[in-house]
């Protein structure tokens, strides 16, 4: 029995909320097929070994209490699950001990149907129990191994095939390759961008960022990869700059010297910040008006600095921009300005 702010639930009822809650739970635990069963999660796990060196692992038991606090978007549900029925004591109700909370011990549990209330709230009510288990699907996991192979070999036609339009095209690929942020693209060679490309590509479709439908879709140059790919390369011709400092990107004007901020990236954005760049020139066309320009204009023939007067310069306005933009590590990790300021004059002699 699944109790809401202290009120009996009736799940078979589909008009109410928590009715068409457990109706989906109940569509996705027929998917899988009862029982259903829960794997504990691998990093919680212990691993032990015996003297003659057998390894084995162990699992600490979690008691898991029946009652949980739901964020709404009208507030907070107290959500619980009994097995048997409460009886109300002093004008309240009070829940029978049993079945507060269960001990969980085993590396491997099933329910079957008959518990389908019990799953219901572990599942999608519980997040101590989420935090502990995973469900154990095993047709999603032979459906997901399936879609890994047929992901990997429409890759390595993408990439390799004999009619590649990455292999063979060398502009397109190079394109292709700035979009999706490969470093040093200019300075690599055309199987150097297409294995650094494929890397980033296949850990992308790894993770679920893209598919490799939208991959595909992506070799015809729409818009957006074509603005990706002209923010890299501006980046690589140092005609924009990212400050780690401020967490902004700036343009470099004419005279190769730091110039307008274009916008201050989120924190929790910086680690895709070329494509919260892109998403902010799309979003605005004036704003996109004026990169196009900038980049057409070429301002940057060269980035310059003061040589022979480093260590009188401002660190945070004038070094550190600096450094940002030609890729020259900073301090710390026992590393002086001293030695900033000698990779500095090493690497313009070299410009």
């Amino acid at each position: 029995m699944i109790y809401v702010n202290d009120k009996l639930v009736d799940l078979k009822d589909e008009k109410s909320t928590a009715g068409k809650e457990f109706k989906e739970a109940l569509k996705y635990f027929n998917k899988i097929g009862f029982p259903i069963t829960f794997k504990v999660k691998k990093k919680l796990l212990a691993k032990n070994e015996t003297d003659d060196d057998k390894v084995f692992y162990t699992m600490p038991a979690y008691h898991i209490h029946h009652t949980s606090l739901v964020n709404t978007d009208w507030g907070t549900e107290f959500w619980r699950y009994t097995p048997t029925s409460p009886h109300e004591k002093n004008g309240a109700l009070e829940f029978p001990t049993e079945g507060r909370y269960k001990a969980y011990t085993e590396k491997l549990i099933s329910f079957k149907r008959n518990q389908a209330d019990l799953i219901f709230f572990l599942w999608y009510k519980s997040n101590v129990f989420k935090h502990i288990y995973d469900i154990d699907d095993a047709k999603q996991v032979a459906t997901d191994t399936v879609q890994r192979k047929m992901d990997s070999v429409r890759l390595d036609a993408i990439f390799f095939s004999q009619d590649s339009l990455l292999k063979g095209d060398e502009e397109k690929c190079t394109t292709i390759a700035r979009a999706y942020n490969v470093s040093g693209v200019g300075a690599k060679s055309h199987n150097q961008r297409l294995i650094a490309l494929e890397a980033i590509v296949r850990a992308k479709v790894k993770a679920k960022e893209i598919t490799v439908d939208e991959f595909a879709e992506s070799l015809q140059l729409d818009i957006l990869t074509e603005l990706s790919a002209n923010i890299n390369k501006a980046y690589e011709d140092k005609l924009i700059l990212f400050d780690d400092g401020q967490n902004a990107f700036f343009y470099v004007n004419n005279k190769g010297e730091i110039g307008t901020k274009i916008v201050h990236v989120p924190i929790s954005r910086t680690e895709t910040k070329f494509n919260f760049l892109r998403d902010y020139f799309k979003s605005d066309q004036r704003k996109l008006n004026e990169f196009e320009d900038h980049i057409k204009n070429d301002s940057n023939p060269k980035l310059t600095i003061d040589i022979e007067n480093l260590e009188n310069l401002d660190w945070s306005k004038e070094i550190l921009p600096y450094i940002n933009a030609v890729g020259i590590k900073g301090t710390g990790a026992s590393r002086k300005k001293a030695q900033v300021f000698e990779d500095i004059r090493k690497t313009y002699v070299a410009n």
